[in-house]
């Protein structure tokens, strides 16, 4: 983990998956972390399988470097606690369903008394206001909602496309909040409302301009980049396998042309006709054969499964794959470099918390007895 943002604290109200990926890429920056679960329940995340170390592989891989903080937030002693923790805070995120931080004492409105600097984000399903605030959803259908999935309605995603991006959005967010913040030390805090929803809609701005055929046959438009072109489409090789094809660009369709001796396709680039054509001939050898004598002459590559891709030479000599405490997880793609070379200061990374470990050393920093400690823990109040 780096150093570049070890001084701002931030207070993790979110569990799942977008607001605890946000929430890793703060704590693999250098930011404090300080994940708040409920007692003796924890990130849902902890109980889904499958599991490693007694967690959840997916917890596991969401919540290194964070501290883990039980705490009741429907008893008022809980919201008391989380003020004052907030008085040193920096930002908080929430993933709570609308209305539901300010029944718990927990709006903007409320903690912006407490710390007048506070950065807040409300991360929902749809947002603060709109006809659908208040339902309920889940990536899978985020994405229907927004057209996502219409190509291939049968074709689930491997991954959360809403989450994912919903986490960027966070970071950018915070990012730039704390950027204002540096700069304009007069102004106050700020309230971000980002809705996944929204996220994966943001997805549509590359294929903008064909929002207006929207009213005339839309659903027939073809979408440049999305397989139908014979020059940029996955293909089964010889061995049963798949090659990625996408000679976008005119020089990379004559190189392959001419390399594989078939001039006479030089001006059948855009002809969809090409696409049999192009698929006998690619079966014609193996994926590592086409590999190897394509990769580097045009835009070829192998289509790995995870696994393959997981031992990818490439991706560890680039420390994509990153080991703490012999357990393996998959690196930022971020690396940090100052004008002599030299990486930017690096600290030690850490497990993933268990489920309440700093609760007592939170509430001793915060001035709290053993004695006032104890009585919490028999109310359940952490």
């Amino acid at each position: 983990m780096y150093n570049l943002l070890e001084k701002v604290k931030i207070i993790d109200l979110t569990n799942l998956l977008p607001g605890p990926f946000s929430t890793l890429i703060f704590a693999e920056l250098g930011a404090e972390v300080i994940k708040i679960e409920i007692p003796g329940q924890g990130d849902l995340t902890r109980v889904i399988p499958p599991y490693l170390e007694d967690n959840g592989t997916l917890f596991m891989s969401l919540n290194r470097n964070k501290k883990s903080m039980t705490l009741n937030l429907k008893e008022k002693e809980g919201q008391e606690i989380l003020h004052k923790l907030l008085q040193s805070a920096d930002v908080l995120i929430e993933g709570f369903r609308p209305d539901t931080a300010k029944k718990l004492g927990l709006s903007y409105e409320a903690l912006s008394k407490v710390n007048p600097k506070l950065i807040q984000v409300s991360l929902t399903g749809f947002g603060q206001n709109g006809p659908y605030r208040d339902l309920p959803g889940h990536d899978l259908n985020y994405m229907g909602y927004t057209g996502l999935l219409s190509k291939n309605p049968k074709e689930v995603p491997p991954v959360q496309i809403a989450d994912i991006s919903g986490s960027f959005w966070v970071v950018m967010g915070v990012l730039s909040a704390l950027y204002y913040r540096e700069r304009h030390p007069e102004k106050k805090g700020m309230y971000i409302d980002l809705a996944l929803a929204d996220c994966a809609f943001s997805w549509l701005n590359t294929i903008s301009g064909f929002l207006y055929w929207l009213n005339h046959g839309f659903e027939e438009v073809v979408f440049p980049l999305s397989g139908f072109d014979p020059y940029y489409r996955t293909y089964e090789t010889k061995d049963g396998k798949y090659i990625t094809f996408a000679a976008i660009e005119r020089k990379f369709w004559v190189l392959f042309c001419q390399k594989v001796g078939k001039e006479e396709w030089i001006d059948r680039q855009m002809d969809p006709d090409m696409h049999q054509e192009l698929e006998a001939f690619f079966r014609t050898k193996t994926r590592q054969e086409w590999v190897e004598e394509l990769s580097g002459l045009t835009c070829v590559g192998p289509v790995l499964n995870l696994y393959e891709a997981s031992k990818e030479r490439h991706f560890l000599e680039r420390g994509m794959i990153k080991t703490v405490e012999n357990i393996k997880y998959v690196n930022l793609p971020l690396k940090f470099y100052q004008q002599d070379k030299m990486s930017v200061v690096q600290q030690p990374d850490s497990l993933p918390p268990k489920l309440g470990e700093h609760t007592e050393e939170i509430l001793t920093n915060l001035g709290y007895s053993s004695e006032e400690i104890e009585k919490l823990r028999k109310k359940g109040v952490i």
